[in-house]
């Protein structure tokens, strides 16, 4: 499987010498276009917001640049193995528990996990508003 992503289009095609491909696609403010080659299967992860830090060493922008990414943050850690055994089960439903138990073994929890959730809970609070500033001020930053 090889991926090619260039502005807002992403090449995936199927190929005889590598199995796996993982892209990473940030929320855009336009359509990615994707063109699919080949049988292809795939799988989708949906984060929340700062959801995918929990399972990433490096900083966020260390990892990615720009929307869309080949994503290898992960390979090395069983990441293949698990791939090879959700590829290989047909059902849905034990796919989930395959991936699940990869991310759990992966998972790093914040130090101040429930101050950031309560910052993130902030920002889209249109009703009152709140400015970055004035939230750091309220949380005590």
């Amino acid at each position: 499987m090889t991926c090619t992503i260039e502005g807002d289009t992403a090449v995936v095609s199927a190929c005889d010498n590598s199995n796996f491909v993982t892209v990473a696609n940030g929320l855009r403010e336009r359509h990615l276009k994707v063109k699919w080659n080949g049988l292809i299967d795939k799988v989708t992860i949906a984060f929340t917001a700062a959801g995918i830090n929990h399972f990433i060493c490096k900083k966020l922008n260390e990892t990615f640049e720009g929307y869309t990414n080949s994503f290898t943050e992960w390979d090395g850690n069983n990441y293949t193995t698990c791939l090879e055994e959700l590829y290989a089960e047909p059902d849905n439903r034990k796919r989930i528990i395959i991936l699940e138990i990869f991310l759990v073994g992966i998972y790093r929890p914040f130090e101040k996990g429930g101050l950031l959730q309560e910052i993130i809970n902030l920002l889209p609070d249109f009703v009152r508003e709140i400015s970055v500033p004035e939230i750091a001020c309220d949380i005590v930053l």
